[in-house]
């Protein structure tokens, strides 16, 4: 899949209950960050339990996207 068609695919997606571009904007912003701290959280397994749990940060790199997308968007 193409950038452009999983663009168009997670903003179809998203439903946040935000008044605003301002709300929306920060709930975006806070699941971009929450999201984020989740891939660096599954990366400080490496050094803790001394494996690198390659599935799990697939996963949370994808969430990381599907918020990206829409701060770009």
């Amino acid at each position: 899949m193409k950038f452009k068609e999983y663009q168009q695919t997670v903003i179809r997606d998203l439903s946040p209950k935000a008044n605003n571009d301002r709300e929306l904007l920060a709930y975006l912003a806070m699941g971009l960050a929450c999201e984020a701290g989740e891939v660096t959280n599954e990366i400080k397994r490496l050094y803790v339990n001394k494996s690198l749990p390659l599935d799990a940060i697939r996963e949370e790199i994808g969430d990381t996207l599907f918020f990206l997308v829409h701060v770009i968007s």
